[in-house]
C-alpha cells in the first residue's frame, strides 16, 4: 500500500501535524509524557504562585478581583503554551531507547524561555494597544515590550531549567521502572 503524499515530508513535518509527535529515529514520543509533565509543571507554577501570594498576604486581594472564568482561561492558557513547548523539548530530546537527560535539559531551558515570551505575548499586544490609543508614544511602548519580553524570556528560561532537571529525574525513573524486570 502506498504512503500518502503528505507522509513524503519525513519526521520532521510529521511531528508538526500530528499529536503523536515522533522523534527524528521515527519513535514516537510518548504523548502521555507530554501531557503528564504540562500539567504538572502548570500545576506546580500555579501552586507555588499562589503558596508565595498566600504567605505574602496578598492572595486575598487578588482573588477578589478575579472571577472563575479568567482563573480557568488563564491556567488554559498557559497549559496549552507548556503542552506545545514540552512537546517540542521533548521531540528534540527523544533519542534511540529513551531520552537524551542532557538534551532535555538543555531543551527545557530554551522552550522555556519561549514559553515566558509567549505567556506575556497576549496581555502585552492588548496593554500595548491600550497604550498607543491613550497617546503613549509608540517607540516608549516598543522599548518596554522589549525590555518585558527579555525579562520573560529569563524568567521563563530559569523556570523551565528547573522543571528540566525534574523531568530528567522523573524520566530516569521511569527508564530504570521500565527496564526492571
Amino acid at each position: 500500500m502506498a504512503e500518502s503524499p503528505a507522509d513524503d515530508h519525513g519526521p520532521e513535518r510529521r511531528s508538526e501535524r500530528c499529536p503523536d509527535a515522533r522523534a527524528e529515529d521515527g519513535r514516537p514520543l510518548p504523548a502521555l509524557a507530554v501531557w503528564g509533565l504540562a500539567t504538572f509543571h502548570v500545576a506546580a507554577l500555579v501552586v507555588s504562585l499562589v503558596v508565595a501570594l498566600h504567605v505574602g498576604g496578598s492572595l486575598g486581594e487578588l482573588l477578589s478581583g478575579l472571577n472563575t472564568a479568567v482563573g480557568l482561561g488563564v491556567f488554559a492558557y498557559l497549559w496549552a503554551l507548556t503542552w506545545w513547548t514540552n512537546r517540542r523539548a521533548l521531540t528534540d530530546a527523544w533519542r534511540g531507547d529513551g531520552f537524551d537527560p542532557r538534551a532535555a535539559a538543555t531543551r527545557a531551558t530554551l522552550w522555556g524561555g519561549v514559553t515566558g515570551v509567549c505567556f506575556l505575548l497576549g496581555p502585552l499586544v492588548l496593554f500595548s494597544v491600550l497604550l498607543v490609543v491613550q497617546g503613549a508614544s509608540v517607540l516608549a511602548v516598543l522599548a518596554i515590550a522589549l525590555l518585558g519580553a527579555l525579562v520573560a524570556a529569563i524568567v521563563g528560561a530559569v523556570i523551565g531549567g528547573a522543571f528540566g532537571v525534574v523531568d530528567v529525574a522523573l524520566l530516569r525513573a521511569v527508564d530504570t521502572v521500565r527496564r526492571t524486570p
